[in-house]
């Protein structure tokens, strides 16, 4: 278990670095905005109340959708066979 856990660390700091290196050698955040700049981003709307009612929406509709396809296929299943 241990050693599944080291091989995803390095798994995902390996991409990591493929990522900032990509960004990088484009130069161009409006192609490649590097991972240092998106984790900034990140932690600056984290603390403004626009982002979490937008999270929020966004978990809403998601339950929406997972409700509606429980009650699809409820109802699906419930229907006869030809």
């Amino acid at each position: 278990m241990k050693k599944k856990k080291s091989i995803a660390l390095w798994a995902v700091l390996f991409w990591l670095l493929v990522w900032q290196l990509g960004s990088m050698a484009l130069h161009r955040d409006i192609l490649l905005v590097s991972p240092v700049r998106v984790a900034q981003t990140l932690l600056e709307l984290a603390g403004t109340r626009r982002f979490w009612a937008s999270i929020g929406g966004s978990l809403v509709r998601i339950d929406a959708c997972g409700g509606l396809r429980n009650a699809g296929g409820g109802t699906g299943g419930a229907l006869p066979q030809n």
